[in-house]
């Protein structure tokens, strides 16, 4: 877990932090600035947590209301092809590991109040708030009344001495982990000393950029032209700067196309739990016969399909 690497006071104070956050029985709310792996820091709380048996699964604070609306409350138990259809990435394995999920839902600043309030009093539920400072301090604020465990990433510029140590880190699980010793002396003293805005993940970038370097020795000259390609990079697919968040490519595809899943996975399912029967599989969701059809339609479920799985 990356972002725990390092001797430094900053560093060390980071792990104490996280541990004390394993313990919490309430939620808990991990803020910082863009670039910083709150989602690393969430796994770490639930890998050294008493949960660390159950799975732990990472999704946007937007499909949370989402599936919200849908009336599929993440503060009740799910189904597991729900999480199998896309919406929800799985750390562990659901089939193998009895108890009730730990929930890390990414850009909680979007959540309502009372939502926020509703999961601080609920254990393995792990807020994750980026951006600028001002909208952080709010929610940090709203969070702690609501009595979320308030955790602080810090930014790389607060621990400048674990630079090296983390790049060491990177470039190993790149598989390059003699990296930094490829560098010059006077390349490794401009990297260490860079002010990197994006903050590990730039950092993530910058390791990416240098693995693909075909010397064996880097100076300064190849090291800035590195530099340079990752700071287009951020700026052409991102805004780093100022508390802008780094466009985050893993939620690549559209939340409606994910909430469809979801959708079209429970329905089919009630729908052949109840041999199609419509009125029971609408009774089985909750919802009224008109509306089961309504979504039918729009999702292609027609019984021209049921007629195909059972030929």
């Amino acid at each position: 877990m990356d972002e725990l690497v390092g001797r430094s006071a900053v560093a060390r104070g980071l792990r104490r932090r996280v541990l004390e956050a394993a313990g919490w029985k309430r939620g808990v709310c991990i803020e910082g600035p863009p670039g910083t792996a709150l989602v690393s820091l969430g796994v770490a709380i639930h890998s050294w947590s008493e949960r660390r048996s159950a799975p732990c699964l990472v999704l946007p604070a937007s499909t949370y209301q989402e599936l919200e609306r849908a009336g599929q409350s993440l503060l009740h138990p799910v189904r597991r092809d729900q999480v199998e259809g896309g919406t929800c990435p799985l750390v562990g394995d659901w089939t193998s590991s009895p108890g009730t999920p730990t929930w890390i839902l990414l850009e909680a600043a979007s959540l309502p109040r009372g939502t926020v309030a509703d999961l601080a009093r609920e254990e393995g539920r792990i807020l994750l708030v980026q951006g600028p400072a001002e909208e952080r301090e709010v929610f940090r604020e709203a969070a702690r009344l609501a009595g979320c465990l308030v955790l602080t990433a810090p930014s790389l510029r607060e621990r400048r001495e674990d630079l090296a140590a983390l790049l060491d880190r990177l470039a190993s699980k790149r598989g390059c982990p003699l990296l930094r010793q490829s560098l010059t002396p006077a390349a490794q003293a401009v990297l260490l000393d860079q002010d990197l805005p994006g903050n590990l993940r730039e950092l993530r970038l910058v390791v990416e950029e240098l693995a693909r370097e075909d010397s064996r020795r880097i100076d300064t000259e190849r090291l800035e032209a590195a530099l340079s390609r990752v700071r287009r990079s951020c700026e052409n697919g991102t805004e780093a700067n100022g508390g802008r968040r780094i466009r985050d490519r893993r939620w690549a595809p559209s939340l409606r196309s994910r909430i469809r899943e979801v959708e079209r996975a429970e329905i089919l399912a009630a729908l052949e739990g109840t041999s199609w029967n419509r009125q029971r599989a609408a009774d089985l969701l909750g919802i009224s016969r008109r509306t089961l059809g309504r979504r039918m339609e729009g999702l292609g479920l027609t019984q021209d399909l049921h007629a195909g799985r059972t030929a």
